[in-house]
Parts: structure tokens; sequence; C-alpha cells
């Protein structure tokens, strides 16, 4: 059996090498190999490293003589040793040994000596130092830069560089309101999580996802509390016809048909369809599904309700998807919003005269959310800003009637959201 710290090792090379996801780069490192509790490690040890990238790479920087010449693989086992250090507090011989052990399997032992020495040295010396180094530091300066238009950002670098909790949504009865409030409550005992909102329950200490109370019957799925709200603008869903799209993985859709709508739901990837398709049969609920890339899609008939969930630079997820703090760039907030603008002009073509649009992206970015809507709104006079009303998260509005939901807004944290509903002229 591959030894756990070699699939960190391999899956954090994916990440910095080949640009990809962690959940992917995981997948592809055979993580489903080991056991739960290795799993377990091997994902914290990779969370570690990227979460505090930014810290560990100052730290140690200075260490070494001439840190652009090191190769990644060795900078990848330097990143993985004096996380366990400093960050996972693994006894030194283990994290120290372990890693040169690591470089002898990976045919790299001639670097042994520098592994070892300065990962002594991080033992030795850095504690203090990393100690000083703030949470900011992970986050790169373009960001720092453009999250000084918000003036709450209290403990944003805490909440982005943690693990964040598990939060599910309750499939309710939108007929049943008295019904619903009581489940509610049930489901959170069950769980053993807190009522956050009227259909979120927030779990702090679980196991295995599969395993919760509800999963198999399709009482629940997961879904960060914010990336709930948008539908919520929508108000009553009951027989209303929905174009949902870049829907995968779903948590919308589930919303929508909870709600009593008549979903279309639409997404580009094959793959990320596939784990809807496991929602709704899970959840036993059905919508028509369609593979199909939204700039060259051609619907036969307009919408009560057409929501994009549009592609971006998903800044508000940091804490579930640190590798973001790598790979994106500020390039990136101007190219998506540039293909954000080009879907919204084709979406706002599908909206039935006297129906909505609801634009939605998880970026903290406002070029992607309110310098967005406001230009949307400017050069499209048919459509008009629905005031965003929001009884369980009034935080979470605008001055501009905009939904915005930041990192601190809830105790726990929460992903960074946007969402705007906009009403069609009949």
């Amino acid at each position: 059996m591959t030894a756990p710290r070699t699939l960190a090792y391999r899956a954090l090379r994916l990440v910095l090498e080949a640009g990809q996801q962690t959940d992917e780069a995981l997948k592809e490192s055979r993580l489903s190999e080991l056991a739960t509790r290795e799993r377990a490690f091997v994902r914290v040890l990779l969370m570690a490293v990227l979460r505090d990238y930014g810290r560990l790479e100052k730290l140690l920087k200075p260490m070494l003589k001439d840190p652009d010449k090191i190769p990644l693989e060795i900078w990848a086992m330097l990143l993985m040793g004096t996380a366990q250090l400093l960050i996972l507090k693994t006894p030194p011989h283990a994290a120290v040994n372990e890693t040169i052990e690591l470089a002898v399997r990976e045919g790299l032992g001639g670097f042994k000596g520098l592994l070892n020495a300065v990962l002594r040295r991080v033992d030795r010396d850095g504690r203090k130092d990393f100690e000083k180094i703030p949470q900011t530091e992970n986050f790169p300066l373009w960001l720092r830069i453009s999250w000084k238009s918000y003036p709450d950002r209290a403990n944003w670098g805490e909440v982005l560089s943690s693990e964040p909790p598990l939060d599910i949504t309750l499939k309710n009865d939108p007929n049943a309101l008295k019904q619903r409030s009581d489940s509610a409550k049930d489901w959170a005992e069950k769980l053993g999580g807190e009522l956050i909102t009227s259909q979120t329950v927030r779990i702090t200490e679980y196991g295995e996802v599969a395993k919760l109370a509800g999963y198999d019957a399709g009482a629940w799925w997961v879904q960060d509390v914010a990336a709930t709200f948008p539908v919520t603008l929508l108000g009553d869903l009951r027989g209303k016809e929905v174009l949902d799209l870049c829907a995968a993985p779903g948590g919308k859709t589930l919303q929508l048909l909870a709600g009593g709508a008549k979903v279309t739901a639409v997404d580009s990837s094959a793959q990320r369809l596939m784990k809807l398709k496991e929602n709704l049969a899970r959840t036993k609920m059905t919508a028509e599904i369609q593979c199909a890339d939204v700039l060259r899609l051609e619907p036969a008939q307009q919408y009560d309700v057409v929501l994009l969930d549009a592609p971006c630079t998903a800044t508000g997820t940091i804490r579930r998807h640190p590798e973001i703090l790598i790979h994106k760039q500020q390039d990136d907030t101007h190219r998506l919003a540039a293909l954000q603008l080009q879907m919204l002009d084709a979406a706002k073509a599908w909206v039935k005269p006297g129906g909505k649009l609801l634009y939605c992206v998880c970026s903290l970015q406002r070029e992607e959310g309110e310098h967005q809507m406001k230009s949307f709104l400017a050069a499209n006079p048919e459509f008009e800003l629905m005031p965003a009303k929001l009884p369980d998260a009034p935080q979470c509005v605008t001055s501009d009637g905009f939904l915005r939901v930041l990192p601190n807004h809830f105790p726990g944290g929460a992903d960074g959201f946007f969402a705007a509903a906009l009403q069609k002229s009949a």
C-alpha cells in the first residue's frame, strides 16, 4: 500500500505543477486506496500546506541559499515537512525522518542533506518566526488590495484559512411552513448540529457524510449556507418553469425543485452533471438535464425564471479550495467578468416577459458582483432589481439591495457570495 505522505506529495505536485483543484488531485492520487484515518491525514496535510502556503513560503525562502533554483519536488517536500512541524504539530523526528524517507522513495535521495538541514532549522528557529507572520500573507497582494473596498474585514484571514464546518440544506415541503420549522429543529437535533437559518443545519464535528442520519433517505444535501440564499430571493416557486444555467453540482437545482419548480438544469461538464444526477436520485427529485455550453444553448422556449450561477474566480470559496490562492491571478477577474457578461446577454433573452433573472457568483470580487450588475442594469432598462429581502440574514443585504455574503457574516464563517434577482418588464 502506498504511504500516506507519498499520496499527499503526489497530490500537492498535481496542484502546484498541473494546476489541478485539490479534490481532483486527491482523487487522481488514488486516495481511496487508504484506510479512512489515513485518507483523513492526507487531506489534512494537503490542506494545511495550501491554506498556509503564503506564510510557509515567507518563512522558508530566506532559509534557502537560492530558492528559485530548488526543484519543485523538493519545494513540495519542504512545504509538507514544515507544515507538519508548525501547523499539525507532528513530532520533529517523525516529520523530518518521514520527509527524508519520502525523498529516497521518490528517487531524490541526493537532497537528504538539504531537507534535513532546512527542516531542523525550521524546528529550532522557525516556530516563533512563523507565528509572527500574519495570516493575511496567505492572500496574494492583488486580492488584499481588491478587498480593501470592504470596510469590515475582521477575522477574514482566520476564517479563510480554516477548515469550514459542514452545512446541510434540508429538503422541505414548501406547502407546510409550520411542519417545516418543526422538522428543521428535529433534524438539527438528530444530526448533532445547530440550525443557523430556517433551512440550514451546521455541523462542526462529523465523520463520513454518507453515514449521517437522513443521507440515504435524501432528506438533505450538503450546501454552504451562503449558497442557499440566492434561490430564496425568487419567492414562491411552485409551478414555475426554471432554466438553471451552470447548474452542477446541483445545490440550487435541488432547492428549486424542493420549492416546487419545474427545472431544466444545464451544465457544460458531463462529469459534474453526474454528481447532480446522483443527488437527484438520492433526494428522489427529477429535473431535465442538458449537457451544453451556455453560449451555444438554443432553448425552445422562454422561462419564468432563469438562474445563472456564472463561472467566476471563486474567491469566496478559498477555505474549501485554497489552491485558488496559488492559481488565480488578477487578470482572471477581468477575463471571467467578460465571460459572465456574455452569459448574461444570452440568458436575458430566455426570460419570459414579467419573469425573473437570478445572477450569482461565489466570488468576493466586486467586478464579478456589484459592478457587473450595475453595468448590466444600466444597459438593459427592461430589467429592474428586486431588492433582496433576507429575514434569516439581514446582514447579507447591501444598501443597494444586492445579496452579498462575507466570510465573517456567520459565527464559524461562510463562503463569500453575491446575488441579484432582476424582474423583466411585462
